[in-house]
């Protein structure tokens, strides 16, 4: 069950290439050139101002997704529960990076503060664990159950090869759950089996069978795990909405997550579907298997959770801040940071117009090669770029009514740069493309020229083309579509505005 909170992710990014190049008369359209060096692209955004394709030609590239946000800080939540039915038992409960706390209660009532502590997870126990690290800990949290067939050929086989040469219980931990995430997709059948090999087969399963596999999977290496059981807020329309790092979460009901065992750490939560090394303070805790929380019965599913019962988030502090992001899983989960993996470098700035007010309304574009990954722009003109290598980078800047900006430069390991951009005044050149019966073309390119070369955009379905970002002054303007001679027209852009040239082609 994806759960609510300043969790995923940010007015959802997408990745985009940069406008292919041709020369005047080449009989077609060049392509986008992988193979391209950084600096030639550079070369071109200097020169030509260049702009990107347009939102509604997205070409994603997974292998730039650096998918989970590493997260530091504290985030509190105080809930009131209310039910005139009377509510159910609610645990105090503290391990490490989370704290349940009842602060007052009646019958009908409980208020609750809800604390994810997100300072850096620090366990350093190895793998395989040793035995003797492991006495006094109750031997069912390591044995194989109905449900979860950690001794099962196929879990086994399965979580060997994920180990393979880890030598840090929470590296494995993270694997298992990166695995889970990237293999498994979320159904919320309560007709759908919940062990784990079912989830395994199928492929597919509830945060139930996410656990159970999860479970499973870590038992069978020899690492201690067991269930958590709870809730998430229902609220209005079954779920309180959240933005979570620019995710907007719905969710509500019954729910199940769970508990790994550090011999340095002690217990830690993690949710297989959506957090690694903690889990936000929208988790509210009702029993932990085998712990001394009590167990008030079994949940039949998440649309069986009384509707008569409210929570109103009275009071909440949030100071969770991203610090890093990683590569895996591809899916968008979050984590907590762990100490044993450097932070790596980030670029974050603001962005300014020439009047020195921020521009709100717009993105920033993170190049690798021939492609670029979207970050819009924030409130107050920010952005932030987590998770960068060591060396050089190149970023665009771009926004309505500007020419685009550009910043390159090297960064070192774990350092954060802070910059600013300032735009310059800039227009767009938009319109449609058809045949002479007025059907659209949308198998071709449009150019805008300049020195001899040209900088493109594919036409989109319904033959329209939109040439973003462009410098004040007057551009040739060329189509090229299989079939028909390249056509040219000629356009002055104008600051802020959209100057709009139709194309008809003849063949």
């Amino acid at each position: 069950m994806r759960y609510p909170s300043p969790k995923r992710r940010y007015a959802r990014r997408g990745s985009l290439s940069p406008w292919p190049t041709a020369s005047p008369g080449e009989g077609k359209v060049a392509g986008a050139r992988s193979c391209r060096s950084l600096a030639i692209i550079l070369g071109a955004l200097a020169i030509f101002g260049l702009s990107l394709l347009p939102p509604g030609f997205p070409l994603r590239d997974h292998s730039l997704e650096a998918a989970t946000k590493q997260l530091a800080g504290e985030h509190t939540i105080t809930y009131d529960i209310i039910n005139p039915l009377g509510v159910l038992f609610l645990p105090d409960y503290s391990i490490d990076g989370f704290s349940q706390k009842v602060i007052a209660q009646d019958e009908y009532s409980r208020r609750i503060v809800v604390s994810a502590n997100l300072s850096p997870f620090s366990s350093h126990a190895p793998f395989p664990i040793p035995p003797g690290s492991l006495s006094g800990l109750d031997p069912r949290y390591l044995k194989s159950e109905k449900a979860r067939q950690s001794g099962d050929p196929e879990i086994l086989s399965l979580a060997r090869s994920i180990a393979k040469g880890a030598d840090q219980e929470a590296e494995v931990v993270e694997r298992v759950m990166n695995w889970i995430a990237d293999h498994l997709s979320y159904d919320y059948s309560l007709q759908l089996p919940a062990d784990a090999l079912s989830a395994l087969r199928q492929r597919k399963a509830s945060c139930v069978g996410y656990t159970n596999l999860a479970i499973s999977l870590l038992r069978s290496l020899g690492v201690p795990s067991r269930g958590a059981h709870g809730y998430l807020p229902p609220g209005y329309d079954w779920g309180i909405t959240k933005e979570y790092w620019g995710r907007k979460i719905n969710g509500g009901g019954f729910h199940a997550w769970m508990e790994v065992f550090y011999p340095d750490a002690g217990w830690v939560f993690y949710d297989p579907a959506n957090s690694i090394h903690f889990v936000d303070p929208f988790h509210i805790l009702l029993w932990v298997e085998g712990g001394e929380t009590k167990h008030w019965g079994k949940e039949k599913g998440f649309i069986d959770v009384d509707r008569a019962t409210t929570f109103t988030i009275i009071g909440e502090v949030n100071h969770a801040e991203a610090v890093d992001e990683i590569g895996s899983p591809s899916k968008d989960i979050l984590g907590r940071r762990w100490v044993g993996r450097p932070v790596k470098a980030s670029l974050s700035g603001t962005v300014r117009d020439g009047e020195r007010r921020p521009i709100e309304e717009g993105r920033a574009i993170l190049w690798r090669g021939d492609h670029g990954k979207i970050y819009p722009l924030q409130q107050g003109g920010g952005f932030s770029i987590l998770g960068l290598e060591q060396g050089s980078h190149a970023i665009s800047i771009r926004a309505r009514g500007f020419s685009e900006g550009q910043w390159t430069g090297t960064l070192q390991e774990g350092e954060r740069k802070i910059i600013e951009l300032v735009l310059e005044a800039g227009g767009e050149v938009g319109g449609k493309v058809t045949d002479r019966e007025g059907r659209p073309i949308s198998q071709g390119k449009v150019f805008y020229w300049v020195e001899g070369k040209g900088l493109g955009v594919p036409l989109r379905k319904d033959g329209t083309y939109l040439l973003e970002g462009l410098r004040t002054g007057r551009y040739k303007i060329s189509v090229r579509a299989d079939g028909f001679p390249e056509t040219f027209q000629e356009a002055s852009v104008l600051p802020g505005r959209v100057v709009e040239l139709n194309f008809v082609l003849s063949p």
